[in-house]
């Protein structure tokens, strides 16, 4: 039986430090069927202080600036649901 996959939520504005130090101790991790799904909502260019890695996905959401929190996380929430821990064949 394989490992389920896990979805974890990096909800992020305007922290570039902040969110580079919470890729790599996601990275860290030594599980292997893992995906980090970054929610940015920053305004403006994106300061990138880290690599997309096979683990990581970045999906930039200026729109969604001055979202609640947990407006942010539902919807986070919902496309994790859809794009990942539905689709049981994905990496």
């Amino acid at each position: 039986m394989s490992e389920p996959l896990v979805a974890c939520i990096l909800l992020t504005a305007d922290r570039p430090e902040m969110t580079a130090r919470a890729v790599r101790c996601f990275e860290a991790q030594t599980y292997k069927r893992k995906k980090l799904l970054v929610w940015d909502t920053s305004a403006g260019p994106r300061n990138l202080l880290w690599d997309t890695t096979s683990h990581s996905i970045l999906h930039e959401f200026p729109e969604m600036r001055g979202a609640s929190v947990g407006e942010l996380r539902n919807v986070a929430n919902k496309y994790a649901l859809h794009h990942y821990v539905l689709s049981a064949d994905r990496p």
